[in-house]
């Protein structure tokens, strides 16, 4: 207790003195609130100026897409519910602005939707999920009150590969304290409940139920803009878990870092790493210590684009004698501007999971899994449509789903 007590008192000691010189070189430079605009104010200004509809202060931006479980634009790997047939859901997300004041703006989105998918005696589902946030924008200060539901069907390619439905809510506040045009605190403190009701669909003699839970979690992040291009950033998050049916997965997670953020226009580049552990309540099961982080890249040229992202990073596990496994992800997507309408893809993700703790047989489990695929994107006005073709295949060393094949991913959303 008494070392730990130390590294904490080290760690607040390190970061107040890192906000001193950071405060004091900002005033030698003479550059305090050159640029007191934050980023939150930028992010809404564009927002409004992309709406669909406006009526003197209500803002609306509207979009109805199909697209297939579980996709990003970087990252995708389909889960084994995907080989049966085309799985997609459509939804038609509507979000509000209110703007009474240009210090005070209200949004709200809801985002109903209907999944398509062929299992046992259920052939789709409905969605939906919404949110609602008060931002007040003040000269040095940006708050964020929101508060989100969602009730989806979700891909969980990791440790299940399954479809499952995921309901979810949470309340928190978020936001920035800009001290100078170079030194600004992060923070964001959060309630969350997750859980997979029986009522909806959910994977078959799967104990899904085991990961429902309730999370308090902290993050507060020191950043500076250290160089002309780059913002340097050191961080602390605080998260604890109460399991409803798995108590014994009941416990806390500490992580503590720092990252640089290099951006020129054209290029940016974000990485961020950490120690962290992950401490149970239950002293049969060992605590995590180890090394996390992400890299997130992305580069533009006139006629291609690249986005990158890698990410080691703890989940909670339902199987037996397992709490916890180590999740490492890598994804690589380029897109090349054929013609100002047509956009050509090629892309791979890549995830590999580790357990730390042998299974019942004293084996550690692993499991890998890769998805390369190309395709296109076609946009006409308000129009988008796109498809993806690749190979998938997944492999794992005890009681996983060693499959391969190929998918397809469809894409189709409409603006008005």
């Amino acid at each position: 207790m008494r070392g730990a007590n130390s590294r904490r008192l080290g760690l607040a000691l390190g970061l107040l003195l890192l906000a001193q010189t950071m405060s004091g070189q900002v005033l030698r430079d003479g550059l305090r609130d050159r640029d007191p605009q934050l980023d939150a104010s930028r992010e809404i200004e564009t927002d409004l100026q992309r709406a669909t509809w406006r009526s003197g202060r209500f803002y609306l931006l509207s979009q109805i897409r199909l697209a297939d479980i579980g996709y990003d634009e970087v990252f995708f790997v389909p889960t084994s519910d995907h080989g049966g047939g085309l799985t997609v859901t459509v939804d038609a997300p509507q979000k509000l602005y209110y703007a009474p004041t240009k210090k005070v703006i209200f949004s709200a989105t809801v985002a109903p939707g209907y999944s398509f998918f062929e299992k046992a005696d259920r052939s789709g589902q409905f969605n939906i999920h919404g949110r609602a946030d008060a931002h007040f924008l003040f000269n040095h200060l940006y708050l964020d009150v929101f508060g989100s539901v969602a009730d989806v069907l979700a891909s969980q390619t990791t440790e299940i590969n399954r479809l499952t439905t995921i309901k979810q809510s949470e309340v928190g506040v978020a936001g920035e304290l800009k001290y100078s045009s170079r030194t600004s605190m992060l923070f964001r403190t959060s309630y969350e409940q997750l859980e997979h009701p029986l009522d909806r669909f959910q994977p078959e003699d799967v104990p899904v139920e085991l990961l429902d839970r309730d999370a308090r979690n902290v993050r507060v992040s020191l950043r500076h803009k250290t160089f002309p291009l780059t913002s340097t950033f050191i961080f602390g998050e605080r998260s604890n878990y109460g399991f409803r049916y798995a108590t014994y997965k009941d416990g806390h997670r500490d992580y503590a870092g720092a990252g640089a953020d290099w951006n020129n226009g054209r290029s940016r580049l974000r990485v961020e790493a950490g120690a962290a552990q992950l401490v149970f309540e239950d002293p049969q099961y060992e605590p995590f210590q180890g090394i996390l982080g992400s890299v997130d890249w992305n580069r533009t040229t006139r006629r291609w684009n690249f986005n990158g992202l890698l990410r080691r990073d703890l989940q909670f596990s339902i199987l037996e004698n397992q709490n916890y496994l180590v999740v490492h992800r890598g994804g690589l997507l380029g897109e090349f501007s054929a013609t100002p309408r047509l956009r050509l893809r090629v892309g791979t993700s890549l995830e590999r999971t580790n357990y730390d703790r042998p299974d019942v047989n004293g084996q550690k489990r692993q499991d890998d899994i890769s998805f390369n695929y190309g395709g296109f994107r076609w946009t006409r006005r308000h129009f988008m449509a796109g498809l993806d073709v690749g190979w998938y295949e997944r492999t794992s060393t005890t009681f996983g789903d060693d499959e391969s094949g190929i998918r397809t991913i469809v894409h189709l959303s409409f603006t008005p």
